[in-house]
């Protein structure tokens, strides 16, 4: 079980892993064999703290079970080791009464904060001295991550030592004790909040630089914060770092929190009186709750601390007295900020450019911007399971805490909210629920879904979250609330009834003519160009016959459809997948390059190859072509045959593989022996060439600009220099390409020269004009780029001189 359990760690299957993890654990305290024992529990809270939505809450009940059996075994060291992790979980959720409560526990143990069992827990121990303005020396610290308490004296007297911050990162150097980065972290953290970002950004290249490699290791909430100190904008580091906030906040990890609104209220991005009340006020409730959890000597010094006494200081802008009761601090700092409330954010600045979205979609993301919310969704409920429907795209991929789902049940019909401020810090801070009815009633009247959640809680809920301290759904905007739900529920009945047309009822994929139908509007609508391609992968399972043939027709369908669940959670949500005959499917990746193609079919099949699909638990491959408009054509049924060629080219090289179309593998068009100047090998290319050349023919009034415009649309050049007989000039494209082919001098005329950029990220033809004058275009280097290239450039030269002559003359 020991060992299955980090094979599938390794695989990313966490929750399989920490099933078996689990097991493996008490197989071995049955055994008695406390040193295995140790080391399966720190791989277990190690798997924990990576599955997904996995909260720090439900880490610290697992780790009480655990606790709880040590101590029926009577073994102190086994017993100390789990204590010691809980101490940690408690600090890290900022339940300081619990975590000193078990450091009293720790000490009756026989242990203090340096004994062997826990090489960390002096480093919180002396963290936790450090923010509450005490000495902050421990030589378990030291031992933990070196530098710790000179980095932290420095942070207490104020005066930053660009060595001690070099020494904390050396640390992280080819270490493998994964206990560093969150300590890493908070350091970062901590020096960026208390001023010293030179610091904080050594700290924090050394934490990307480390564990870049092992990138699955590191919890997104960590990333995101190691992207923002190291982000080169104030305006950039302040989205990543409330995005940081939001998911910290839904795991527990409330010590992340509050040091993150630390930093956010030093930024001081420009975000308005709003932005910076909310943090004011955000950070007040924290020191609160903070104080309430220390002893009476700690908290004391907690509180005349001079970041505590600035923090105060900061808050007094927007209330009389930063003593009062949370509440009234939270009305005042609304009403200065806001004026009563008029401040939110209004319809005016809802986005309404969003493309292809569906109503539903369209409806979350408008209610999320009206609501600033950290988090919209619909959750169903059946019976004592719950999943989540739709979430707005800017919520994270985190599943509904139990606070969500305990909302929703408690709705009875009605809209509810629920306002955690300084009440409880786990959460966010308002939570509104409305229901929507059942699915098999959405369309109904309101007074039929409310006779319907009379009986049952079962159905589907609307729930909006804010980690605000104001209520952005308050008094006359409860209004639009309750209009947004009523379209977002008529939308998702909607929508239940075209998944009855228009899916597969097998596999849940789009149907294959709803598919194509998608691709025709795609590429008719005019929105698909080269600067936002689309790209279309064709996918088959390889050797699927032998599941059938195996285990029936009945479990190869359940591999079908895991299959289709496995690609579903690879790709974004706007992103189709349909199934297109037996066990070929087909794939529509908008505003997606040929690179990205390529990396996206590279981990939809390594993640198929990993996922257990086939009773047998024997892998499962799938073969993958790739085609991308209007690079290799802007028809659909074209893109259709070269992703399909680029399939069987796939299949040809021994599967499992994922293959990009180019033009030596299409059978499609057979081989002209002349070239021609409408001869590229793509026939949207080619009446793309074609209309260019009649319209600077026909133009009456041609320019050099309008010239040097449609040549470098029918050319699909990232860059095109034009200039005529009289040394008039005009450039398209980047100054980074201007600059990296400066030294290109043009061939003769008739005569193309080729050659590459001088970082050989650019692929050059350079022609002269006959009668003078030079054209230079460029393309990327990793484009394929057709044979006849050369002589359509000879072409153009030619038309451009003669068609800029005879404006000249005229």
């Amino acid at each position: 079980n020991w060992c299955s359990g980090r094979a599938y760690m390794a695989a990313g299957e966490l929750a399989r892993a920490a099933s078996h993890l689990e097991k493996a654990l008490f197989l071995a305290e049955n055994r008695g064999d406390i040193p295995v024992v140790a080391e399966i529990l720190s791989s277990l809270v190690l798997c924990q703290e990576r599955l997904p939505g996995y909260t720090v809450r439900q880490m610290i009940e697992s780790l009480d079970r655990v606790a709880s059996r040590a101590a029926s075994t009577g073994n102190v060291s086994y017993r100390a080791s789990a204590v010691s992790r809980l101490i940690v979980l408690c600090v890290r959720s900022l339940q300081l009464n619990r975590a000193t409560g078990l450091l009293e526990e720790y000490g009756r143990l026989g242990r203090g904060p340096d004994s062997p069992e826990s090489p960390f827990l002096a480093w919180y121990v002396c963290l936790l001295n450090h923010f509450c303005g005490m000495e902050s020396h421990q030589e378990g610290a030291e031992a933990f991550l070196p530098g710790t308490a000179d980095l932290l004296d420095d942070l207490r007297r104020g005066v930053e030592r660009i060595e001690d911050a070099k020494r904390v990162a050396g640390a992280f150097g080819g270490s493998q004790n994964n206990d560093l980065i969150p300590a890493g972290i908070y350091l970062a953290l901590e020096c960026a909040a208390c001023g010293f970002l030179q610091s904080a950004k050594i700290v924090g290249r050394a934490l990307a630089d480390a564990y870049r490699p092992r990138l699955e290791e590191v919890l997104q909430c960590w990333r995101l914060c190691i992207n923002g100190i190291l982000a080169p904008r104030v305006s950039e580091a302040e989205k990543v770092f409330w995005s940081a906030q939001q998911i910290s906040r839904q795991l527990d990890r409330l010590l992340l929190v509050w040091l993150i609104l630390r930093v956010r209220q030093r930024l001081e991005p420009g975000g308005g009186p709003g932005r910076d009340a909310a943090v004011a006020v955000l950070l007040e409730e924290m020191d609160r709750h903070i104080l309430s959890g220390l002893p009476p000597e700690m908290a004391a010094s907690f509180e005349s601390s001079r970041l505590v006494r600035e923090r105060r200081e900061k808050l007094a802008v927007f209330c009389d007295d930063p003593s009062a009761p949370l509440v009234q601090i939270r009305d005042s700092a609304a009403e200065r900020a806001f004026g009563g409330g008029g401040g939110f954010q209004g319809l005016e600045t809802i986005r309404t450019d969003y493309g292809m979205r569906s109503d539903l979609s369209w409806g979350l993301e408008v209610l999320d911007t009206f609501a600033s919310a950290s988090r919209v969704m619909i959750i169903s409920l059946e019976g004592e399971k719950h999943s989540v429907l739709e979430r707005s795209v800017s919520s994270k991929d985190l599943p509904p805490s139990p606070e969500v789902v305990q909302a929703a049940r408690s709705c009875e019909g009605r809209h509810l909210v629920v306002d955690n401020f300084g009440k409880t810090p786990f959460g966010n801070r308002f939570l509104h629920a409305v229901p929507l009815g059942r699915r098999s009633q959405g369309l109904q009247p309101a007074e039929r879904r409310k006779r319907v959640f009379e009986g049952s809680r079962d159905g589907n809920y609307l729930v909006v979250e804010a980690d605000l301290p104001f209520d952005t759904l308050s008094k006359g905007r409860a209004s639009m609330l309750m209009c947004f739900a009523r379209q977002i529920g008529a939308a998702l009945a909607l929508r239940d009834l075209e998944q009855q047309t228009w899916h597969d009822g097998l596999t849940g994929a789009k149907i294959s003519a709803v598919w194509v139908a998608r691709l025709k509007d795609d590429l008719s609508s005019g929105k698909v160009t080269k600067e936002r391609p689309l790209a279309v992968l064709m996918m088959d399972l390889d050797f699927f016959k032998s599941v059938n043939d195996t285990f029936g027709h009945r479990e190869g369908d359940r591999v079908l459809k895991a299959f289709v669940e496995t690609v579903s959670s690879t790709i974004r949500p706007d992103d189709m997948i349909a199934r297109l005959g037996g066990e070929e499917f087909g794939v529509i990746l908008e505003g997606t390059s040929e690179t990205t193609a390529f990396s996206v079919a590279e981990r939809i099949r390594r993640k198929v190859a990993t996922s257990v699909l086939r009773p047998d638990r024997r892998p499962v491959t799938v073969s993958i072509g790739i085609a991308v408009a209007p690079t290799h054509g802007e028809i659909a049924e074209l893109v259709i045959r070269r992703s399909d060629i680029a399939l069987y080219h796939s299949k040809d090289s021994g599967r499992d593989r994922c293959t990009m179309w180019d033009p030596s593998m299409s059978s499609t068009f057979t081989e002209r022996s002349p070239v021609s100047l409408l001869d590229t090998g793509d026939p949207g290319w080619d009446q793309h060439i074609s209309r260019a050349v009649l319209k600077i023919v026909s133009s009456g009034e041609a320019t050099l600009n309008s010239v040097a415009d449609e040549m470098r649309n029918a050319l699909r050049c990232e860059y095109l220099k034009l200039e005529s007989a009289s040394g008039e000039r005009v450039v398209f494209g980047p100054e980074e390409i201007q600059r990296s082919i400066r030294m290109q001098e043009p061939g003769p005329p008739g005569k193309p020269v080729e050659a590459m950029s001088q970082d050989w990220k650019y692929f050059c033809l350079s022609c002269a004009l006959p009668g003078g004058g030079s054209m230079v275009a460029a393309w990327r280097a990793s484009e394929a780029l057709p044979k006849s290239l050369p002589m359509i450039i000879k072409a153009f030269a030619g038309l451009a001189a003669a068609v800029l002559g005879r404006s000249e003359r005229g």
